[in-house]
């Protein structure tokens, strides 16, 4: 929760705040290192999370992400 992306923003925050809106589904996208030592350098990392509730009732976010993907304007 405490993770902040290279411009300092809350990552954690982004994430859980998505998943309180809506349907709890969906993108967030910041900057942050690439994973790889070659590629090591800023880019965008875009991930999607979704919220779920287990049979237990207790509710969790489920996320994967890719590192910089395609951007495309939104219209």
């Amino acid at each position: 929760m405490n993770d902040r992306d290279l411009s300092g923003k809350p990552i954690g925050k982004f994430l859980v705040d998505r998943a309180q809106q809506g349907d709890g589904r969906g993108w967030v996208h910041y900057q942050w290192n690439h994973p790889q030592p070659e590629h090591r350098r800023p880019v965008w990392k875009s991930p999607y999370v979704v919220r779920v509730q287990a049979p237990s009732e207790k509710i969790y976010l489920v996320g994967s992400g890719i590192y910089d993907g395609p951007m495309e304007k939104r219209s």
